[in-house]
């Protein structure tokens, strides 16, 4: 081991005996408060454990070894300012061992770079709050910068009851009730699923966030989120039971993204749950909502592929396995979007019971409904879908609403200078006796809501009611009972609809 000769550093080597950042052959100095883990053990000499127990206010710690620290007695706790600089996430991992979370950050100004956190796990056994942050809990202020947050999980328990939620489990990467920026990162192949046989009088057995969920405020730039998931539990009973917000984002506060891409999340609905609205599935990517305080998503010059969001399967009660938004939703919350492209993402509703409907799908792209207020700007919407469940034996398909956009129950949507194309909507099938749902709205649906096209292009989209029976309605736009306008700039054309208004249906209040 080697250590600096100044006085502070002396101080830490006979506290810790721990490996100090000292000077290389050939050079002139050395920083104090640099500390250097030299070991990959998870505790002792040279660990990180130890470095950051022995860490004083502001200081780095750097490593000399490469390969995977693997925790053994429990998460690394940070209280206090802190910079931790790995060599890169395919050089260093840190593993919760599928045993424990990673990083708990309780306190200070912490930044963590260049390093993998995964097989991170908070159940209902986890301190501080059960289920929340697979991989990280953050309850301060943390910059995460060219790190890789992968394969951790959050997973609900019936016997908890987070923020008053029976069963809920959120963050599967990363829990935020603080300050978080993402830099450069990857959050992949996370999962936050609510516990099996959840029963509470709201949202027992909900998931939220399969790779981030967020209590305060996050910026993310330049980051990646793909084959994140959050799940659903099964078998639970009370109002939106086995419900899921967000297969890689779900937020509940301060939200902006920019030049980053959401790839293959899935919100996958829990199945067989019994209540009002239970197993419904919000947004396969981003689901933003005013809950305990203020919510907003910024969102700007970044991609949305290949999200889905499905309603569970089999759960009885009214409106119950829908689908809300392929990839993005919004639920009394304001937002921007500015320079997107969003394509092939899918809002499918789930099977219904013998004798029941199908789930709705709602929104391919993007649903907002209550008082949300949405700006779309200089985006692409294409090759998105909508698609009602099929009925139970003997029951009705369910419909599929926008394939593009859905805006619906008072809400506001702007779409200006923005291409909506080659989406569909997709009526259900029925079962035994029961007809097919509608498709409404192939590009955009308006239910009862506010819609206003400036500068826009909706062409080729289609609107195909399921068998047997169903009507396709407005290919282009469907507006129900809602306030629907449109400049003399922008183009609906070439779209279709199976049995009428192929560019527009506006049925007016």
């Amino acid at each position: 081991m080697k250590y600096p000769t100044s006085t502070r550093g002396l101080a830490i080597q006979a506290c810790c005996a721990l490996a100090l950042a000292a000077p290389l052959a050939g050079t002139s100095s050395v920083w104090a408060g640099t500390l250097v883990v030299t070991s990959l053990n998870d505790n002792g000499p040279g660990s990180l454990r130890e470095a950051i127990a022995c860490a004083g206010p502001g200081d780095t710690i750097q490593f000399s070894v490469k390969g995977t620290i693997t925790l053994t007695s429990g998460a690394l706790m940070v209280f206090q300012d802190l910079t931790i600089e790995g060599p890169g996430p395919k050089q260093l991992k840190i593993s919760g061992n599928q045993a424990d979370r990673v990083f708990v950050v309780a306190g200070g100004v912490v930044t963590i770079s260049g390093v993998a956190i995964r097989d991170g796990l908070a159940d209902g056994s986890s301190p501080i709050l059960p289920s929340a942050g697979g991989g990280i809990l953050n309850l301060a202020s943390l910059t995460l910068v060219k790190a890789v947050v992968s394969d951790n999980q959050a997973l609900g328990d019936p016997n908890q009851s987070p923020l008053g939620l029976v069963g809920l489990g959120q963050g599967g990467g990363v829990a935020n009730f603080g300050a978080l920026a993402a830099r450069d990162s990857a959050f992949t192949g996370n999962l936050a699923r609510g516990g099996d046989g959840s029963s509470g009088p709201f949202a027992p057995g909900d998931g939220g966030g399969g790779g981030l969920v967020n209590w305060g405020v996050v910026q993310v730039s330049g980051s990646q989120f793909t084959d994140n998931v959050c799940q659903g539990g099964s078998g639970s009973s009370g109002f939106f039971a086995g419900c899921v917000f967000g297969g890689a984002i779900g937020n509940f506060g301060i939200l902006s993204v920019a030049t980053s891409t959401f790839s293959r999340n899935q919100a996958l609905a829990g199945h067989d749950n019994t209540g009002d609205n239970s197993g419904f599935a919000f947004s396969g990517a981003i689901h933003t909502e005013i809950f305990a305080g203020p919510a907003s998503l910024e969102l700007s010059d970044s991609r949305f592929d290949h999200n889905q969001a499905i309603g569970g399967d089999g759960n009885s009660g009214l409106f119950s396995g829908s689908a809300m938004g392929g990839a993005l939703h919004f639920n009394n919350a304001p937002g921007t979007i500015t320079g997107c492209a969003l394509d092939h993402n899918l809002a499918l509703g789930g099977a219904g019971l013998p004798g029941a409907e199908g789930g709705w799908g709602n929104g391919g792209g993007i649903q907002l409904e209550g008082v949300s207020v949405v700006t779309v700007r200089d985006c692409v919407l294409e090759h998105n879908t909508a698609r009602g469940g099929s009925g139970g034996r003997g029951g009705n398909g369910g419909p599929g609403l926008g394939g593009g956009l859905t805006s619906g129950d008072g809400a506001t949507l702007t779409v200006r200078n923005t291409a909506v194309a080659h989406n569909r909507a997709l009526g259900g099938n029925g079962r035994a006796g029961g007809i097919g749902g509608g498709g409404w709205g192939g590009g955009l649906m308006n239910l009862l809501a506010t819609l206003d096209l400036e500068g826009a292009t909706v062409t080729h989209n289609l609107a195909v009611g399921g068998g047997p029976g169903g009507e396709g309605i407005g290919g282009g736009v469907n507006n129900y009972l809602g306030f629907f306008t449109f400049d003399g700039s922008t183009v609906i054309a070439k779209n279709q609809a199976t049995t009428r208004g192929d560019n527009v249906e506006d049925v007016a209040p």
